[in-house]
């Protein structure tokens, strides 16, 4: 790739789970997609379908493999799996509903949000930690500078770090990237620079209405 050529990464969150619909945090356990998101799944398959794709990255956590999978199936593309895409762990209160988590955590909780800088109180990773795996990858990513775009599918906090990372911004900022389950950033970088950032939402029908969903880890 030449130094004037624009690199892109798609970061695409993985499909919803009952847990997310649920609004109880997942973190490191292992959750499956709802039928939701398998059509979630199915439908982010056939968009990148006719999309060259360098290869699909994703967290080792089957909901996330389980896109990526559909993902790297039908667009015939290499499968990686990297382990520091795991979604942070929420210690104690992983599997805790967003309203239960207001109520022993006043503070943690804001309209219905649970804020940046209330994620180490749950005793689990501390966000700085979670910034610093997803920074590496992001690093890496950007370095191998492969002609063809690269697909990475990971989590709701996990993606929203790749972001700052990307955007330059500091990890308390990581509420503007709130990110619905199978919705995808496309990233262009010059020069291993950000350079334009685009928003593709999950326009895939669902029989089930689908709740606006407050940033989460997921």
């Amino acid at each position: 790739m030449t130094a004037s050529a624009v690199m892109e990464i798609y970061l695409v969150r993985h499909g919803e789970t009952d847990w997310n619909r649920a609004q109880r945090l997942q973190g490191t356990i292992d959750t499956a997609l709802n039928p939701i998101g398998v059509a979630q799944a199915r439908h982010l398959a056939n968009r990148f379908r006719w999309l060259p794709v360098s290869s699909v990255v994703t967290s080792p956590l089957a909901r996330a493999q389980t896109t990526a999978h559909a993902i790297a199936r039908r667009s015939r593309s290499p499968f990686v799996v990297e382990p520091l895409l795991v979604e942070i762990d929420h210690g104690s209160w992983s599997g805790l509903t967003i309203p239960a988590i207001a109520s022993m955590c006043p503070g943690a909780v804001i309209d219905s949000r649970l804020q940046p800088d209330a994620l180490g109180a749950s005793v689990g990773e501390t966000l700085a930690a979670a910034c610093r795996r997803a920074s590496t990858v992001l690093r890496r990513l950007v370095a191998a500078a492969p002609a063809a775009p690269v697909v990475v599918v990971s989590h709701g906090v996990i993606n929203a770090l790749l972001m700052c990372a990307a955007a330059g911004n500091v990890p308390a900022h990581m509420d503007q990237y709130t990110q619905p389950n199978g919705c995808t950033y496309r990233l262009r970088f010059r020069r291993r620079a950000l350079v334009n950032v685009e928003c593709i939402p999950m326009v895939a029908p669902c029989r089930m209405p689908r709740p606006d969903v407050p940033f989460r880890g997921a």
